[in-house]
């Protein structure tokens, strides 16, 4: 094995293995070398021989009476199938039966949240709500609110806020991958208020934010893309907005060894959007038959043909 390809093997491998999703890119690079290198094969004709192929056999009037049996039964299959389940759907209640769904009363509210990452994969989550629609009516107060928020673990705190506190484990790489995609959920769905309506809180996205406190260098890219600001003991502060159009913000946790401030600049490489394209075109000059057809078209694509040669005049006596 030449140095050349033990280099790029070893660079790909050290690529897909800090960030597996460069994986397809690999794979097509291992395409576009299979195909030049069939290409080259045909082209030089190595491996050309085909065995010709044995004679077709003319099917049987046997034969083609049972295919069309085995054609009818399937469609017959298919006609039942189809009744049974269009049936099934009619045998619904009667039209104005059934149970009706309960009124909604639609809570606008300011959110924040405060994510603190301790420990190798611990996230302390605190979080407050500040109802900001009027209590005008009955179903809005503060007492129906304490109630159904309550079903969901929120506390009241002073003034109209409340408040609630949770952890969970993050899903962190020990070492390689280099990094891990996470989420984390603002709350949503429906809650019931105590007369049995229902209490759809809806967050105000332009006021509501989301604070995220990590050692320096644990979190990559968020979603949606957050400010970044020095937190409590030098490490980073995050702040992100809500996302109008999603139901979770997005963000990668990295790994102990890859939040150096080196192998940092490393995954920063990988998750370059062009660079899976680059690896894409790197994989096939792994084969040294594949690298020396892909230079020789470079040669002549690039190469300068020389004028001919211009042929002396014959001087005249």
């Amino acid at each position: 094995m030449s140095a050349i390809r033990i280099v790029l093997v070893l660079g790909v491998a050290a690529a897909v293995l800090i960030r597996p999703a460069l994986l397809p890119f690999a794979a097509i690079g291992v395409v576009v070398g299979a195909a030049v290198w069939l290409w080259d094969r045909r082209r030089t004709g190595a491996g050309t021989f085909e065995p010709e192929p044995p004679p077709i056999k003319a099917v049987g009037p046997e034969w083609r009476a049972a295919v069309i049996a085995a054609g009818g039964v399937l469609l017959a299959t298919l006609a039942t199938l189809t009744a049974l389940l269009s049936g099934g759907a009619d045998d619904g209640a009667p039209p104005g039966g059934g149970l009706r769904p309960a009124p909604v009363v639609t809570l606008h509210a300011t959110y924040t949240a405060h994510l603190q990452l301790t420990g190798a994969r611990d996230l302390r989550i605190t979080e407050i709500l500040v109802p900001t629609t009027p209590r005008s009516d009955a179903r809005l107060s503060r007492r129906s609110l304490t109630r159904a928020l309550g079903s969901d673990g929120w506390l009241p705190v002073a003034g109209d806020g409340y408040q609630r506190s949770r952890s969970r484990d993050l899903d962190v790489p020990g070492f390689l991958p280099a990094q891990r995609g996470n989420s984390f959920s603002p709350p949503s769905g429906e809650l019931e208020l105590p007369d049995g309506r229902a209490l759809n809180v809806v967050l105000n996205s332009a006021s509501s934010r989301v604070v995220f406190d990590a050692p320096r260098n644990a979190i990559g890219d968020t979603f949606p893309a957050g400010q970044r600001g020095v937190g409590p003991r030098g490490g980073d502060r995050i702040t992100l907005q809500l996302p109008e159009f999603a139901d979770a913000l997005e963000f990668d946790v990295r790994s102990r060894p890859f939040r150096n401030p080196i192998l940092v600049k490393t995954v920063d490489v990988t998750v370059w959007t062009p660079f899976g394209w680059m690896l894409a075109l790197v994989v096939p000059l792994i084969s040294d038959r594949v690298r020396e057809v892909i230079v020789d078209w470079m040669k002549r694509l690039f190469q300068r043909r020389k004028p001919p040669p211009r042929r002396r005049r014959r001087a005249h006596a």
